[in-house]
């Protein structure tokens, strides 16, 4: 058979297709429906729940020891930075105590709040972290170099009968 006669046979028979059955292999559009308008509910109020109130452990105060032993306030000349610890639940905290002045002493965490590393003593100012070298101002504990953005956890010094204390 030559072309020309396929052709003309083909064209022939796609003549007498119907429409419908030529599109078929195409995927009707979808018509726009409207739809009606929703209505906003109004829903019952719901009951609040009965809060119990949040009973969180009360502070203790404890008492700030370098080495085993009671500090006393006396006993600090500025400028110096130590490391200290108190003890709750028989659990060790270590503490950093800087006096960068005669008339201030503050006192914070001795753990960098990036990873956990023990932080080292204050020198020119600032605590510094071996790990990742974030450093931390000494006298108000904000981060200076990162990685970390969380400044140093700050405690409030107690004084009692001349001894260091913290609420912890």
């Amino acid at each position: 058979m030559k072309r020309r006669n396929f052709l003309a046979i083909t064209a022939g028979l796609l003549l007498q297709l119907p429409l419908a059955a030529i599109g078929a292999t195409k995927k009707p559009t979808p018509k726009a429906t409207k739809k009606p308008p929703i209505k906003p509910t109004k829903k019952p109020p719901t009951p609040t729940p009965i809060q119990k109130p949040s009973v969180s452990p009360t502070p203790q105060i404890l008492p700030v020891l370098r080495e085993g032993e009671l500090i006393k306030l006396e006993s600090l000349a500025a400028p110096i930075s130590f490391y200290a610890s108190v003890t709750k639940a028989n659990v060790e905290y270590p503490l950093l105590v800087s006096k960068p002045t005669e008339r201030t002493i503050k006192i914070f965490t001795a753990r960098c709040p990036h990873q956990g590393q023990i932080l080292n003593l204050a020198k020119l100012g600032e605590f510094t972290c071996d790990r990742h070298s974030a450093r931390f101002n000494e006298i108000t504990g904000k981060v200076t170099q990162g990685p970390t953005i969380q400044n140093l956890e700050h405690y409030e010094l107690i004084e009692r009968n001349g001894l260091m204390y913290i609420s912890f």
